[in-house]
């Protein structure tokens, strides 16, 4: 009977870290920034809401694809089309407002990039009303 119960347990947690809903976000990773951190590249804390702006919404059009493909590929658990709408750069870093409309038509995310290591590394609240 144990024996049992740890195969079906293990095998729901990996489920439950592979099969996002259709615009469920991963969660956050151990390479994430921290609070300390982020106060300290200026960087926007996880309950701080930052909207986008006119300025924001014209930058994203010189954001390079390798910016868009590492969006995509970090948001592929979610089975989800995304689209970035709107960029900020911060430092070495981007604020990215990503929608995940016509999917999910109130739906979407908000990541911080790293231009240095070329992945998502937090989570921002975009300031929008989500749900």
């Amino acid at each position: 009977m144990m024996r049992h119960l740890v195969v079906v347990t293990a095998m729901v947690f990996a489920g439950c870290t592979q099969g996002l809903r259709v615009g469920e976000v991963p969660p956050p990773t151990k390479e994430f920034l921290s609070d300390a951190a982020r106060k300290e590249l200026q960087l926007p804390s996880p309950g701080e809401p930052t909207t986008a702006n006119a300025t924001d919404m014209k930058y994203v059009g010189s954001i390079g694809n390798d910016v868009r493909q590492t969006v995509e590929d970090f948001l592929k658990p979610s089975k989800v089309k995304a689209s970035i709408y709107a960029a900020r750069p911060v430092g070495a870093y981007l604020l990215l407002w990503v929608s995940f409309a016509p999917t999910v038509m109130d739906g979407g995310t908000e990541l911080i990039y790293s231009v240095e290591k070329k992945k998502i590394v937090g989570y921002f609240n975009g300031g929008g009303i989500s749900g």
